[in-house]
């Protein structure tokens, strides 16, 4: 089991996935894994071989001891126990991913490499355990490493899947990438790409692969934007993500975090410093279409606004991997100095348990919509081969022992309009389900037409947030001042 933990970010390439947090893998005794066997493994093993059979019994048997090191894993370290039953449908998937990967091979008349035929396989079984439980072959996971420090390769958006329409939904574009420099806008819609059309069935990782490629390479977008339908052309290429953008509006500090990376924790306490926050009416913190990241970004933060109170809990499987966090001193920011969070549905994983830590700790009001609803965590495995397998180990616990796996956290104050489109943890397929689940209710729902816009920006709800402060933090000012 695993008894060390340390805390990794999930930005996948085109900051486009919700990250998730992703404890280290132990130190793994591999050989003793080779040895390991099971009649499920075995049978999916031995169709494996026959498939491949002129190909390098070596190479054969390199990858099929890296199948067997990932499924004993999943055995091992899975938040639930899986049974037989289940063990016998990895198989049975296992197999028939085997049959997809060959054929599509063949079809594309590529060489059966045992390498491909594996990663083929391994991509399409173990990232449908649950909504998180992922894959990486050895090339992504070296583009995910390269990721954990905000510099990105791709295009530089962050998108969510539109059911209704079959479109991607384009959730915000970052500053100075790709997709910036071609002129596609938060709020697009994307229809297809390279003029394929988005398909329905068509998972995350293959719309990624569809968008993803060499820098310096073309890929083409068809955009909907209103009424308008036009085609963009966008050269892949580096960008840098800055984890932390503060300024002061109206007298309040206004600090906006878009992630959870290695350097955000400073980031902020910096902001907090050069910004006199003490000085102010109030703070804003805003971690709307924040994916997430870094637990101990999360963990310095709140400590930075809370006092001898829980931040968050950890429980799973094994119980002496649980562990609690608590903030020890209130460092920076005066306890009476009132705190608005923004939350949308964008905001998950630890952008969500910092919400939660300070709603529940009567810290902070939450403003927005509900959150996406990621609250579970993924330990992070290297293969052999240096893959990487994420493996959904643990549940996060909010104060009040309350986790909001699948439906997310709801704003004391919600802000409705045409403006809010929602995509929920509990809208993937095999989102993991949960007994627990703790609701909120929302203390007052606010037309987004009735607040005030700031800075000629049709942020709505960051203009209810400022008439907040300005109303001394009080709901009852604060709906009078909205009705005037």
């Amino acid at each position: 089991m695993l008894k060390r933990v340390v805390f990794l970010i999930m930005l996948v390439l085109l900051s486009v996935s919700f990250t998730e947090f992703t404890p280290a893998r132990a130190n793994f005794d591999f050989f003793g894994l080779w040895q390991r066997t099971d009649k499920y493994s075995d049978s999916f093993l031995e169709e494996y071989k026959k498939s491949l059979g002129e190909a390098s019994t070596k190479d054969i048997r390199e990858q099929s001891a890296i199948y067997r090191e990932a499924y004993f894993l999943l055995l091992d370290n899975y938040i639930y126990e899986i049974d037989d039953k289940e063990k016998e449908k990895i198989a049975q998937k296992s197999i028939d991913a085997l049959k997809t990967t060959v054929d599509k091979l063949t079809m594309a008349k590529k060489p059966i490499t045992p390498q491909e035929a594996m990663e083929g396989v391994m991509t399409i079984v173990f990232n449908d355990i649950d909504a998180h439980t992922v894959y990486m072959s050895t090339k992504r996971a070296e583009e995910f490493r390269a990721n954990l420090s905000g510099n990105h390769k791709g295009i530089g958006i962050l998108f969510n899947y539109d059911k209704a329409k079959n479109m991607i939904y384009v959730v915000k574009v970052f500053k100075e990438s790709p997709s910036q420099k071609a002129g596609i806008l938060d709020g697009d819609f994307i229809k297809s790409v390279d003029g394929k059309n988005i398909n329905p069935e068509d998972s995350l990782e293959k719309i990624l692969d569809s968008i993803r490629g060499p820098n310096g390479t073309k890929v083409n977008l068809t955009i909907i934007r209103g009424d308008k339908t036009f085609s963009v052309d966008v050269i892949r290429g580096d960008y840098y993500v800055p984890s932390v953008e503060a300024r002061i509006i109206d007298n309040i500090a206004y600090i906006s975090i878009n992630s959870f990376n290695q350097d955000t924790a400073s980031l902020f306490r910096s902001s907090v410093n050069a910004l006199q926050v003490n000085k102010l009416k109030g703070m804003i913190i805003d971690v709307r279409n924040n994916p997430g990241g870094l637990l101990t970004a999360v963990v310095i933060i709140a400590d930075s606004l809370l006092s001898g109170d829980t931040i968050v809990s950890i429980k799973g499987r094994d119980v002496e991997a649980n562990q609690s966090f608590l903030a020890f001193n209130q460092t920076q920011v005066r306890a009476d100095l009132p705190v608005v969070v923004l939350i949308n549905s964008g905001s998950a994983s630890a952008s969500e348990l910092l919400a939660g830590a300070m709603a529940l700790n009567n810290r902070a009001t939450l403003m927005g919509d509900s959150t996406f609803g990621k609250w579970s965590v993924q330990s992070s495995f290297t293969l052999k081969d240096k893959s990487i397998f994420n493996i959904t180990t643990q549940l996060f616990y909010s104060p009040k022992d309350a986790t909001f796996q699948g439906e997310g956290i709801a704003p004391d104050i919600k802000i409705v309009g045409e403006n809010y489109k929602t995509f929920h943890e509990k809208d993937y397929k095999n989102y993991l389900k949960v007994a627990d689940t703790y609701k909120r209710t929302p203390k007052l729902q606010v037309q987004e037409k009735n607040c005030p816009l700031i800075e000629d920006k049709k942020d709505y709800a960051l203009g209810c947030a400022i008439l907040y402060i300005k109303s001394n933090a009080d709901l009852t000012m604060f709906k009078t001042k909205l009705g005037k």
